[in-house]
């Protein structure tokens, strides 16, 4: 097994990449694959930074497979997992407005 890190991307297909931000996130034949089943096992979320271990499955694939979860956004999995999903929170209205101009020419405040 090998280290493995970078920002989840999730295919249409429902399998992933881990992308490298120094590379801009271009898909590279190096990124690491994440696989279908472990990002419904474990709820991965897509645009975390995921740090784990990866192995190869097969001589002719150039990346590794993700196959152990090590961290999550730098939190330890069990603590990640304690975060509720963006989607499930209440949003709240601000009771004051917030103002954005920077001056009094600002045309966009």
């Amino acid at each position: 097994m090998e280290p493995v890190q970078g920002y989840l991307e999730i295919m249409d297909k429902g399998f992933g990449f881990l992308r490298n931000i120094e590379e801009n996130f271009k898909p590279r034949p190096e990124n690491p694959y994440v696989p279908t089943s472990l990002i419904r096992k474990l709820n991965l979320r897509e645009g975390s930074f995921i740090q784990g271990f990866g192995e190869k499955k097969g001589s002719s694939n150039l990346n590794l497979a993700l196959i152990r979860v090590e961290t999550i956004n730098h939190l330890p999995f069990d603590e990640f997992t304690n975060i509720p999903m963006l989607q499930d929170q209440t949003s709240i209205n601000p009771f004051e407005r917030y103002n954005l101009a920077q001056g009094e020419e600002d045309i966009t405040g």
